[in-house]
């Protein structure tokens, strides 16, 4: 997440989002990486700070709230 002014806020929403359910992980993956490399061009990422809920993208950017973080949660549960 280095480089990134909101990455740090999204990250904190997306662990305080999955510890209110079970058996959902939070995985942070840095595009620079070999690791985010490759899950960004199997994912056919386009923009950085992209949430991926079981391996499809729910949203991209950094306007999104708890809520529709939530709701897409669910809808994959």
């Amino acid at each position: 997440m280095s480089g990134c002014c909101h990455c740090p806020a999204v990250a904190e929403m997306a662990y305080k989002v999955a510890s209110q359910y079970d058996n959902v992980d939070v995985a942070i993956v840095n595009i620079p990486t070999p690791e985010g490399n490759s899950k960004a061009r199997k994912l056919d990422l386009m923009s950085v700070l992209t949430i991926a809920i079981n391996g499809k993208v729910a949203f991209i950017g950094t306007s999104q709230r708890d809520m529709i973080m939530h709701d897409a949660v669910r809808k994959v549960m």
